[in-house]
Parts: C-alpha cells; structure tokens; sequence
C-alpha cells in the first residue's frame, strides 16, 4: 500500500447516524477526512480507497463480519469549510477521531423540529404531551420534554431547541413513530 506524506489530514471525524445514535444493521459508517490543502484530494482519496479495500480483506474486517458487524464504511474526503451542510452535521454530533484539538465553533446552534400532523387522537396527545408537558385552564400541570431541554415551543407542531439536545428528542419521536422534519440554525 502507498504511504501518505505527513501533514495531508487536519481531521478525521465520525458524524452521520452512527454519531446521532439513530443508526441501524443497513447503515454505513460514514467518516469526514478533512484536509489541509484541497489540490491533494485526489491522492488522499486514491489512499483511502485503497486503504478501505485492504481492510475489507483483512482478518479483522472478517472477525467483525462473524460478530455480526458488516457496515459499510463510507469516507469524504476535502476541506470542511466547502461542505456547509456538512460542517453543521458535524459541529452538532460529529466525533473527532484523529487531529489536534480545537476550540469549539462560537455561537448558538439550534435545532428547529416541526412535527407532522398525527391523526390518532390517543399517540397525538401522548407525545404533545411528553413534548410540551400538560396544562390545564391555563395553568401548567406538567412542563414538557422541550421546555426541560432549554427549548420553547413555537407553534402547535413547531418548537426549537439547543441543537446538543436534538438526539434526546429524536430518540422520543423514533420511538413514538412521529414524523418530523428539522432545520439546522447556527446563530454567530
């Protein structure tokens, strides 16, 4: 296998569904190889290609296969400033496997969920109300899940929160079987 000169990678960084605890037995292990000058791309990724594809012929790669682990590993490689999407993914749950550390990214990061409409009346008031807590006339009986995580309900369906709490509430909606959908804000 060719060697790769030092001081290509900046980072190499764990995110995706493995890292929001939402993974599964089809899911892939996805890996962010960051790197410091982006016209080396081409021969970073030539060198993890072929590094992924000695693993997957090698003895640890068919132990893990026999333990039931046969996730395929999927890798980006190039500057985490270009991916924007990408870049917010990864400042909310990524891990950071191999690379200096770092000061975290300035300013508040939110996630905002809207909830789609549920039509069985019995699930619907049981996850608004583990959501948004109960009230009664007015009065507040019960606070809510959002409420107890720093977050503030918007609307009906429609509530923001720290983007550090996000997999609380997604581990809630997967296990009620909610639809939702969510948007990434970054405030500076």
């Amino acid at each position: 296998m060719p060697k790769l000169e030092l001081g290509l990678i900046k980072n190499i960084i764990l995110f995706g569904s493995v890292t929001r605890d939402e993974f599964d037995k089809n899911s892939d292990i996805d890996l962010f190889i960051e790197i410091y000058d982006s016209s080396k791309e081409g021969i970073v990724k030539n060198f993890v290609d072929s590094a992924l594809t000695q693993f997957t012929k090698s003895n640890v790669y068919k132990e893990w296969k026999l333990r039931g682990i046969s996730n395929a590993i999927s890798c980006m490689v190039g500057a985490l400033n270009e991916q924007s999407d990408l870049k917010r993914s990864i400042i909310s749950n990524g891990v950071i496997f191999y690379g200096k550390y770092s000061e975290p990214i300035k300013g508040n990061n939110y996630t905002l969920f809207n909830i789609e409409t549920i039509s069985e009346k019995n699930k619907r008031y049981r996850v608004f109300r583990k959501l948004f807590g109960r009230k009664e006339k007015g009065k507040i009986i019960k606070k809510g899940l959002v409420e107890g995580l720093g977050g503030k309900q918007i609307s009906t369906r429609t509530f923001i929160l720290p983007l550090e709490q996000t997999p609380i509430i997604l581990k809630l909606l997967k296990k009620e079987k909610t639809n939702y959908s969510i948007i990434e804000i970054n405030t500076d």
